[in-house]
């Protein structure tokens, strides 16, 4: 018997040859039947179980399969652990389902394409975004998406969907192409701020206009109940907008671990904002706390801090306290 990994279906093949002028023909005991994409990446878990769970919990899997003409690309799993450490999270971290999402999209293609028709092709569209070329023109032979260097490993899978490609790399979508907003909407230790901006009326210039802006976003714990009543009040709408307005600051300001002494910028309210670093002076090497006036910088290493490489008109920092501004500090 045979198995044939492009249908998953296991063959016999009758032993006599019957040779044709234009080919042989094999007799078997299968009715071939296209396999979906999901089939394809569920046939081997040890090479698509990273893509596949990425899928199945972001709810994608039932759109694929509702596809008619598309070719999904395919990387396996061991390639995953290429992407820089700054993107990975994206990935393996459910708290940054929005990024996944986009990444994995960006590996839908809006119409099926066999292997030769991606070589031949310099400008294709994604699902994600209608500005998607990430193939240049190279020999077949060469196996190669372009610029983008990634590598079709098994081309041309037939499926009820269209095609499917495995591939050697991941694609990084383009960066600075979700706006701060769309990156806030995707944390969960941000709901409440993510709350008081739509109550604030949204706050939408953060994702249109290009800025750059800096976010400094409460983390939930930081929020006090009796504030969080008063601010929730419709009848508080412009004390509320204003206490936002003191949490965006128009400037890229550095990442967490170049902040030094004495960096002042003015947020949108206008209130002075004042990143420095508070430090043990009994410990010379101490390279000190980032803090925002009184509000330490909350895991400043981490990538899901700063996304400057993630947005295109800004970064975001999570604080562990609000800042409120000098005419609010009774609220």
């Amino acid at each position: 018997g045979v198995y044939d990994f492009r249908t998953q279906v296991n063959l016999t093949i009758d032993n006599s040859n019957i040779l044709a002028s234009n080919g042989v023909l094999h007799i078997i005991d299968t009715v071939f039947i296209p396999p979906s994409a999901i089939d394809v990446l569920e046939s081997t878990p040890a090479l698509f179980s990273i893509m596949l769970g990425a899928l199945q919990s972001l709810g994608l899997v039932d759109p694929i399969l509702q596809l008619t003409d598309s070719t999904l690309l395919v990387p396996i799993d061991p390639v995953f652990g290429q992407i820089s450490p700054s993107l990975r999270f994206d990935i393996t971290n459910p708290d940054f389902a929005g990024h996944t999402f986009h990444l994995l999209l960006y590996h839908v293609l809006k119409k099926s394409y066999t292997a030769q028709d991606l070589f031949l092709n310099t400008s294709l569209t994604s699902v994600e975004t209608e500005s998607f070329v990430p193939i240049l023109p190279v020999s077949p032979a060469d196996q190669t998406l372009g610029s983008r260097g990634a590598g079709i490993i098994f081309p041309d899978i037939s499926v009820t969907t269209g095609s499917v490609h495995l591939l050697n790399k991941v694609l990084i979508p383009p960066p600075f192409t979700m706006g701060l907003l769309d990156i806030v909407t995707t944390m969960p230790n941000l709901s409440i701020f993510q709350e008081l901006i739509t109550l604030a009326g949204g706050f939408r210039f953060l994702n249109i206009l290009p800025g750059p802006y800096t976010i400094l976003a409460p983390i939930d714990d930081a929020w006090d109940v009796g504030v969080l009543d008063t601010l929730r009040n419709p009848s508080n709408l412009g004390t509320l907008q204003y206490m936002l307005l003191n949490h965006i600051v128009l400037a890229n300001v550095y990442t967490p671990g170049t902040v030094t002494n004495g960096i002042s910028y003015t947020s949108l309210a206008p209130q002075s904002v004042f990143f420095y670093r508070h430090s043990n002076p009994m410990n010379e090497t101490d390279p000190g706390i980032p803090m925002v006036n009184k509000a330490t910088i909350v895991d400043p290493n981490s990538d899901s801090n700063v996304y400057a490489g993630l947005s295109g008109n800004g970064v975001i920092y999570h604080l562990s306290s609000v800042l409120f501004p000098q005419s609010l500090a009774d609220v």
